[in-house]
């Protein structure tokens, strides 16, 4: 049973002294003090007085008597969900095309396909101007992941899958270079190849 909130004390001492002893069923009830309300009428009986939905005609009058908004209203707006924000469905999200982004310590290449795989548009590091050791920085793959929004906005895509592929210093400039063109990531999956003691490594360089 709902009770009556403690924000709508100010409510019931307001109304007349017959309905506050009716609301309140005290028999040996006082007007409680303006200074110290909990001194004269225990808290249990103000958060217990009145059920907010009643059935009888009594209770639908106290009601209407008080003005107390219904429960509904009543509701945090942080418990409501927005129903503006859309899920994306899986298969919405699969017919998405996917941008590749190949991240290595010499170089960073992004590859634009469509859901298929088939390549539609690709840039890289080299291609935007950087040369020689530059091309393995992070600036150089933030203007990579900046060149390849340029290119998929052209084509009319703006919502994309992003595969990352590697471990070079490209990989997350190369995102902040698609957010900063206008690109939208629905998902972002990390396709790097791991192996389990695959193949022996090649030996340590001497430096």
């Amino acid at each position: 049973m709902a009770s009556l909130r403690l924000l709508d004390t100010w409510r019931l001492f307001s109304a007349p002294q017959s309905l506050q002893k009716t609301l309140l069923n005290c028999t040996h009830w006082k007007p409680p003090s303006p200074y110290n309300i909990h001194s004269v009428v225990p808290r249990i009986l103000l958060t217990t007085a009145v059920p907010l939905r009643s059935s009888s005609t009594i209770g639908a009058d106290i009601l209407g008597q008080l003005n107390l908004r219904p429960e509904a209203h009543r509701q945090d707006p942080r418990d409501q969900v927005p129903t503006s924000v859309k899920t994306p469905t899986p298969q919405a999200v699969t017919e998405l095309p996917i941008m590749h982004i190949k991240a290595t310590h010499n170089n960073t290449i992004v590859t634009l396909s469509d859901a298929g795989g088939r390549v539609l548009a690709w840039t890289s590091a080299g291609a935007v101007g950087f040369k020689g050791a530059r091309r393995g920085t992070n600036f150089a793959g933030q203007e990579a992941g900046a060149e390849a929004a340029r290119k998929a906005l052209k084509l009319g895509f703006k919502s994309f899958q992003v595969k990352l592929k590697g471990t070079g210093p490209g990989r997350k400039p190369s995102l902040k270079g698609l957010e900063m063109g206008g690109i939208n990531i629905i998902t972002l999956q990390d396709v790097t190849p791991v192996p389990h003691n695959g193949c022996r490594p090649r030996k340590a360089r001497r430096l």
